[in-house]
């Protein structure tokens, strides 16, 4: 037998107190002779010894009924290995349920999900009223405990499957906490699963779940709710094949098809949709294992925020037979033009004058001088003619740390000059040297980084270009370090242009200045496009190699975003509120309630600032399940009560023969009463005696 509240065991000190009374009452006698009374002795000695008789009789019950009632509190209970006795001890049950997006595939009993919802409500036919009734997601370890059984029904119901990836080490460290809260005898847990690989690859899930159980002599049942197997379908991946976004102009994107399941499909259909109208399909065959490249090839029609998905027919499992990408194409391109002398853009105004008139781009031209009197937020893309001071090298490198790009010039007169004390933007400690020849001295370009962005559709695919060489007056003469890309290089290693990354920002540098005091650079066909591509490229600051999952925080650059409140649209429709200080002074802001896969989109003052895409994990596209053999071996340790379990099989015989325990606090307190009665009846009698004798 033990005790389930045993400091309540303290309270058997109480039992003292009828002894220490019964003794203080002995001392208070006074033993008085009579002589003349000698003969009632005789007389009374019989009842006088039947006297202290029941005096002894009522100490032992006074010191009974505290010792049983005390105990009652303590909730005896007796252990037995059947379920045996008419009041079982009361059970703590927690059901740790698998809400992950595999839990949707449909099996010979309907979906995963479901099923285990009516196992559960079958298994809470053998709990008794007051039974403490726990229910935890694998999702988010969210937790519902009731000991009403149709309020935990309801919550139960009311539980659905969520795009989100779940933790079983922190779903069950939360059933292990709640156990250990718990006063009831029995403990239990009741895991459901379809058993998927990654879920249990974490050691610590079940050292820490198996110490735990054998310490608090728990039992944990597994539910393996999975079918015999699957076939399945899925995008794992969708990426845009540009870094370049131009209007009118063909973009490109690239989806990953993966044959999860074991037999072959042919003419598998894909589909690829803009702001939900289908713009492009492929068919692919694919083999069971396989992975294929899916091009989509359309033209850019729409500005702003995009909605990109890629899809296939569904199939067993719907949830990853979708893939979601956001992107940006600005409807026009704010460019801050910052020069020494107006002569310094007399080449560059023609080479912007085509994007401008048209609308594409809209330019603000200031001299450099007056780069600090600017917001430079208010551009997407900043372009200097010129040296620049301590001060605004301090502006340009907070701006492009957060996502600005930036393309830099020389100007003649810095090429001109004397002074030694040349310095590439944005860059330290990189030797330049300055470079003059009056009749000015040919250069061959050896090197071209094709396949960097600003060269997209500016040479024929076909076709190996080999630009003439430039005559060079004037340039800056240095040796890349290992962080630039060189984008066009000289026969002597000098790059004509590089480009170099700070924070989230890019910088474009030529070595040239922008006339024809420094070179014939502006006069070749190259310049025009490369600078035009140029602010395009730079333009771009859509993150595709940042792939969000349901149920991850999501990181996003605030350097744009007004200081106001923002409204965050999940997919569902519903809003998240956040207040104009979780923006304020702050480069990132992190949004943490991304439980559903699709679009969420932000906006301040119902202007939409931007928009984030979260997909479901591909992990849950994958079929293999742990095995028996390597899951019995995780959890089968000495002393550890765990039973496997499936649906078919007769659990409920399982789980009422592993039950435990029999609380007998009821009849504790009913012994504690009847003694109470025995001696209160005894008392009166005894006080009837006493006064016979007196």
């Amino acid at each position: 037998m033990v005790f389930l509240n045993p400091t309540i065991l303290l309270g058997l000190l109480a039992s003292l107190i009828p002894v220490i009374i019964h003794l203080l009452n002995l001392r208070k006698l006074k033993r008085i002779e009579f002589s003349t009374l000698d003969f009632l002795k005789e007389l009374q000695k019989n009842k006088i010894k039947r006297i202290k008789i029941k005096q002894w009789i009522l100490l032992a019950l006074r010191v009974l009924i505290i010792l049983f009632l005390v105990a009652s509190f303590a909730r005896p209970t007796l252990e037995s290995t059947t379920a045996g006795g008419t009041s079982a001890a009361k059970t703590t049950a927690v059901f740790v349920l698998d809400d992950s997006p595999s839990m949707s595939i449909i099996g010979d009993n309907g979906n995963y999900f479901n099923y285990s919802k009516q196992t559960i409500k079958t298994i809470l036919e053998q709990f008794n009223e007051g039974d403490e009734l726990n229910l935890v997601t694998l999702s988010d370890g969210g937790k519902f405990n009731s000991v009403n059984r149709d309020n935990f029904i309801n919550s139960l119901d009311n539980s659905k499957i969520t795009d989100v990836s779940g933790s079983a080490l922190n779903a069950l460290n939360e059933a292990i906490s709640t156990l250990r809260n718990s006063d009831n005898f029995n403990k239990e847990i009741y895991l459901f699963s379809d058993r998927q690989m990654h879920l249990f690859k974490e050691d610590s899930v079940f050292k820490n779940l198996g110490e735990n159980l054998m310490d608090m002599n728990a039992r944990a049942y597994f539910f393996d709710v999975s079918g015999s197997g699957y076939n399945n379908i899925g995008i794992s991946d969708l990426k845009s094949v540009n870094q370049i976004f131009e209007l009118n102009k063909s973009i490109g994107f690239s989806a990953i098809v993966t044959n999860y399941g074991t037999v072959p499909e042919t003419n598998v259909v894909a589909s690829l949709s803009i702001n939900g109208k289908k713009v492009s399909r492929q068919s692919v065959d694919i083999n069971p294992g396989e992975s294929k490249l899916v091009n989509f090839q359309t033209d850019l029609e729409n500005s702003g925020f995009l909605n990109i998905t890629a899809s296939i027919e569904n199939d067993d499992f719907e949830k990853d037979d979708i893939s979601y990408l956001s992107i940006y194409v600005p409807e026009k391109i704010n460019i801050g033009l910052f020069y020494g002398k107006e002569t310094d853009i007399l080449y560059l105004n023609p080479a912007l004058s085509e994007a401008e008139e048209n609308g594409s781009f809209q330019i603000t031209r200031k001299p450099i001088s007056q780069l600090t009197s600017v917001n430079l937020n208010d551009f997407e893309v900043i372009i200097l003619v010129g040296s620049l001071t301590q001060s605004n090298t301090d502006l340009l490198t907070k701006y492009s740390e957060n996502g600005g790009g930036i393309i830099w010039f020389p100007a003649s007169s810095m090429l001109n000059s004397e002074s030694s004390d040349i310095s590439l933007p944005l860059a330290d400690n990189i030797p330049v040297t300055t470079i003059n020849s009056e009749e000015g001295v040919e250069y061959s370009i050896t090197n071209l980084e094709l396949s960097h962005p600003v060269f997209t559709n500016l040479f024929q695919q076909d076709k190996k270009p080999k630009p003439a060489p430039l005559r060079l007056f004037s340039f800056l003469k240095y040796r890349a370090p290992a962080e630039f890309v060189e984008i066009i290089k000289f026969e002597d290693g000098t790059p004509l242009l590089a480009e170099n990354r700070l924070g989230k920002g890019k910088t474009l540098i030529f070595n040239v200045a922008p006339d024809l005091k420094s070179s014939d650079f502006p006069l070749t066909g190259m310049f025009a496009p490369l600078v035009n591509k140029g602010i395009y490229y730079l333009t771009n600051t859509n993150e595709t190699d940042t792939t969000w999952f349901a149920g991850n925080k999501v990181s996003l650059n605030t350097s744009n975003y007004p200081y106001s409140n923002i409204r965050v649209e999940k997919p569902d429709g519903s809003s998240l509120y956040l207040p104009a200080d979780s923006v304020k002074n702050r480069s990132y802001l992190e949004i943490s309630e991304t439980a559903q896969s699709g679009f969420y989109k932000l906006f301040s003052e119902e202007k939409q600032i931007d928009c984030f895409a979260v997909n479901v994990d591909k992990v849950e596209s994958q079929t293999v399940k742990i095995s028996d053999e390597e899951l019995r071996s995780k959890l089968d340790t000495d002393g550890l009560s765990f039973e496997y379990l499936t649906p078919e099989e007769n659990y409920k015989e399982t789980i009422v023969q592993a039950r435990f325990g029999t609380e007998l606090w009821r009849y504790f307190l009913i012994i504690a009463l009847v003694l109470a009665v025995i001696e209160m009846l005894l008392s009166r009698n005894s006080k009837k005696d006493l006064a016979e004798l007196q």
